[in-house]
């Protein structure tokens, strides 16, 4: 089992198991895929949105694999920070802590 170190300074132990978060963010990534190769060979027209320019695009695709991702890892880890590509924008306001993000 790998687990993470104790950061220096850190009076709290932080013991994950890491191969055990490889195996879920594994299988959330297949998921996603799942999502996406569903999207193409249905080629329906999605939704377009625009992020911070004319070639930074994102579909419905890209959101409803997002919060598959995050939903399947809150389920297992809830107590874990997490900060997605699509629903993290420039209004977002995280504080990165050293518990597990």
């Amino acid at each position: 089992m790998a687990t993470l170190p104790t950061l220096p300074g850190n009076s709290d132990t932080v013991s994950l198991d890491l191969d055990e978060i490889l195996l879920v963010a594994q299988e959330a990534a297949r998921l996603a895929g799942d999502e996406i190769r569903k999207a193409m060979n249905h080629k329906t027209s999605s939704s377009l949105q625009m992020k911070s320019d004319t070639t930074d695009l994102v579909t419905e695709t890209d959101i409803r694999c997002e919060e598959l991702v995050m939903n399947m890892l809150r389920e297992k880890y809830s107590e874990h920070a997490i900060i997605g590509e699509e629903s993290s924008g420039a209004d977002c306001n995280y504080t990165l802590t050293e518990g597990p993000t």
